[in-house]
């Protein structure tokens, strides 16, 4: 079965369509926050920190 085929399986093509924009989105956030070297800080994160 290929990616596509078992895409189908699970989704509408119309869920495919924003299931496609949504993963389009995220990436391109991510982009931008990588750019501005955004960083976001999380309990966890902060114990790393603290570690080093």
């Amino acid at each position: 079965m290929t990616a596509y085929e078992a895409l189908e399986a699970q989704f509408t093509q119309e869920e495919q369509v924003k299931l496609t924009l949504v993963i389009n989105v995220i990436g391109a956030w991510n982009r931008i926050a990588v750019g501005f070297r955004m960083w976001l800080e999380t309990d966890a994160t902060r114990k790393l920190q603290a570690a080093a």
